[in-house]
């Protein structure tokens, strides 16, 4: 794969990413999409915001995870569909904006996902409604923000039974202007609950940001059935292994995160 390079990294990602052949460096003011196309450039590189109607992705001076984690999502796509056209391709499908920012936004919320991930220390609880106000501190910087989280995760319950018998605990969800990301957290109780012949050992968190698109209600869709289908990673919640918990949840999670940056790529 060809690609030009506008600011150059500092560390030049072909050595991370042997697929890409960096062919040169421009100024961001030299830049032309229909010489680039001549010039069977497939991919831009740039360390700058560009308003350019070409395939274009921004990376850090130097090299960081989270641009990483885009490159390994994307150039499989981009190979993909190079792969799938009959002859080499003189017009290269663009990336425009509203791709780039969603393919973006998909990255910054599976990422803030993962390393935000809250597992609190064992705590002691002797009913349900002291089991909600221990969840809603959970990502709660004060009181007053605590407040607002626990009256919506006892609304939430209040709506219908959060009880969910393969994780032993209470899925407590819901959409706050108190989180700019998603939030996932567990409660983790010294002594489980009893409750109409159930076992409550802690509760499940997951807070969501109010926009009005789908990124993070998919995102935490994909979480919610990763946890019903591997038990043990709820197992890792109630033990407090927050670093096993995070390596296998980003495993899991990436390949339905690569499914969804090749539907926005059409792919």
């Amino acid at each position: 794969m060809r690609s030009w390079s506008v600011r150059p990294a500092r560390a030049p990602p072909t050595h991370a990413f042997p697929q890409l052949r960096l062919c040169g460096t421009r100024s961001a003011f030299r830049l032309d999409p229909d010489t680039l196309r001549r010039d069977g450039i497939d991919l831009i590189l740039s360390t700058v915001d560009l308003d350019i109607k070409f395939r274009c992705i921004r990376i850090s001076p130097s090299l960081t995870e989270r641009d990483k984690m885009i490159l390994d999502t994307v150039l499989p796509a981009v190979l993909q569909q190079k792969a799938r056209q009959d002859t080499p391709a003189p017009h290269p499908a663009p990336l425009s904006r509203n791709e780039a920012e969603a393919v973006f936004r998909l990255s910054q919320e599976l990422l803030e996902l993962v390393d935000h991930i809250a597992l609190s220390p064992v705590q002691p609880a002797h009913s349900r409604a002291e089991l909600i106000a221990l969840s809603a501190r959970l990502f709660a910087p004060d009181e007053i923000t605590a407040d607002i989280i626990g009256s919506l995760l006892r609304e939430r319950d209040a709506l219908g039974d959060t009880y969910i018998k393969p994780f032993r605990a209470l899925l407590l969800q819901t959409r706050t202007e108190c989180v700019r990301h998603c939030r996932l957290g567990y409660v983790r109780l010294a002594s489980p609950l009893y409750e109409e012949g159930r076992v409550i050992s802690g509760a499940v968190v997951m807070l969501i940001p109010p926009e009005d698109d789908l990124t993070c209600q998919n995102l935490m869709r994909d979480v919610s059935a990763l946890l019903l289908g591997h038990p043990e990673l709820v197992e890792h919640m109630r033990q407090g292994n927050r670093s096993e918990l995070t390596a296998a949840l980003t495993s899991r999670l990436l390949p339905c995160y690569r499914r969804r940056i090749r539907n926005l790529l059409g792919g």
